[in-house]
């Protein structure tokens, strides 16, 4: 049942208009890096580093957000959700699978910048490196779990409230280290809270290797390995939590 559910919600979201975005996005980041052919080839290439891992960012910030946070409750508003589970599909299925479809168009959209940042780099006379394609990976890993991140609190709360608290745990696991560096500085209440967050919520700076390929930065296996072990720990306590929240949530 997950893989029906995943295929039907892949299926439905390519004809979203926000697949469209997507690719109008995708062709922005070509045409700028591609014209900035004027400069240096070294600073060519790192101006295609970063303006292709920032659009990729972007997009997955896109879909996870405005599909991630609202694909079930709109399918609540049309009824849709209703009629699929009065068949024998189980929350946890139906949660899962659609998890599972949006990280596919998520998936495509990392294969579509592989291929496209490849090719520009050698159109531009510079050559692959292999550590562009792991930032490129590391962003599409953050991508699923910030979906999973988005679905489980579509479940929780409105879709509205939804977005305001993604937006803001986004942020925030992309500030974990100013939080504990505050949280240091003061010895009340707030030093304990900050501290809190900071070993609480994900840190979603683990997975942006933007600086470290524009100076190419080492990268150690073990450091490969720690990310995927955390990003895997998170991903399935979020799922968790949210097959927990669906499961005992009652749809009016």
């Amino acid at each position: 049942m997950v893989k029906i559910i995943a295929l039907n919600t892949f299926k439905q979201l390519i004809r979203d208009k926000i697949a469209y975005s997507i690719f109008l996005l995708l062709i922005f980041a070509l045409t700028v890096s591609y014209f900035a052919g004027t400069i240096s080839l070294n600073q060519q290439i790192r101006l295609i580093n970063s303006v292709m891992l920032s659009a990729f960012m972007l997009s997955v910030v896109i879909i996870s957000l405005f599909i991630g946070a609202n694909i079930i409750e709109r399918e609540r508003r049309e009824r849709l959700l209703f009629f699929v589970l009065t068949k024998p599909i189980s929350k946890t299925d139906y949660f899962i699978g659609k998890w599972l479809g949006v990280s596919i168009v998520i998936f495509l959209t990392f294969v579509l910048y592989v291929v496209s940042y490849a090719i520009l780099i050698k159109i531009s006379g510079g050559s692959i490196n292999i550590f562009s394609f792991t930032a490129l990976a590391y962003v599409f890993f953050e991508g699923i779990l910030l979906t999973a991140i988005a679905l489980t609190l579509s479940v929780w709360t409105k879709p509205i409230l939804a977005i305001i608290v993604f937006i803001m745990l986004y942020l925030i696991g992309h500030s974990s280290s100013l939080l504990l560096t505050i949280g240091e500085q003061l010895n009340n209440f707030a030093s304990y809270l900050l501290k809190a967050l900071y070993y609480l919520l994900p840190n979603l700076e683990k997975f942006n290797l933007r600086n470290d390929v524009n100076y190419l930065s080492g990268y150690s296996n073990n450091e490969a390995l720690s990310v995927i072990a955390y990003f895997v720990f998170y991903l399935i306590l979020t799922l968790l939590i949210g097959v927990r929240v669906f499961n005992k949530r009652v749809f009016v």
